[in-house]
C-alpha cells in the first residue's frame, strides 16, 4: 500500500480521561475513605498546616498486623477533602519555630522529639520528596539534621541540605 493511512483507535485503546478526585466533606470522611479495607493495627493522623495555620493536608500511617506499614495521603482543596498529595510547594510538618529545630525523617520521628521538649520538623512523601516542601519556616533557626540510619535516610538529608542551601541558611 503507498501513501499515508490513517486508522482510528478503538475506544479502549485510547488514552483515559482524567476524573477530577472524589470530594469529601471533612478531614475524617476522606481518611475513612482512604482507609476503606486497611489491614491496619494501628492509625496516626498528622496534620499538616500553613505558617498561618490554615490546613493544607494530612499524611495517614497504618501500622499494619505484620509488622509492616503503609501510608495514605490527603489534600485539603478549596472544595473539600481529597485523597492524594498536597500541592507544591508542601508545608513542613511542626509548629512555627524559632530558636533550634530538629529536622528528621518522618511525623513518627517528630513526634518522638517533641515528647523530649524539643522542636522537630519533617515534610511530607518520604525520603524522595524533600525537594517538594518549602522548608523558608526553618530559614532562620538553628537547624540540626538527624537522618534515618539508611541509605534512603542519607540521601533524603542530603536533599534536605541542598534545599537549604538553595534559601541561602
Amino acid at each position: 500500500v503507498t501513501g499515508v493511512q490513517t486508522c482510528a483507535l478503538p475506544i479502549s485503546a485510547r488514552r483515559p480521561t482524567q476524573r477530577k478526585p472524589r470530594t469529601y466533606a471533612t478531614l475524617e470522611d476522606a481518611r475513612n475513605a482512604a482507609l476503606y479495607r486497611a489491614p491496619a493495627a494501628k492509625v496516626h493522623t498528622y496534620v499538616y498546616s500553613h505558617d498561618g495555620g490554615e490546613v493544607a493536608g494530612a499524611v495517614v500511617r497504618l501500622d499494619l498486623r505484620d509488622g509492616g506499614k503503609e501510608f495514605r495521603q490527603l489534600a485539603a482543596t478549596e472544595r473539600g477533602w481529597v485523597i492524594g498529595a498536597m500541592p507544591e510547594p508542601r508545608p513542613l510538618y511542626g509548629r512555627s519555630i524559632e530558636g533550634s529545630v530538629y529536622v528528621v525523617e518522618g511525623e513518627t520521628c517528630v513526634e518522638a522529639i517533641r515528647r523530649l521538649g524539643l522542636e522537630a520538623v519533617t515534610s511530607s512523601g518520604g525520603s524522595n520528596a524533600a525537594r517538594r516542601s518549602d522548608w523558608r519556616r526553618i530559614r532562620d533557626c538553628d537547624i540540626c539534621l538527624i537522618p534515618d540510619n539508611d541509605a534512603p535516610g542519607e540521601r533524603y538529608m542530603l536533599d534536605v541540605m541542598d534545599c537549604l542551601r538553595d534559601l541561602g541558611v
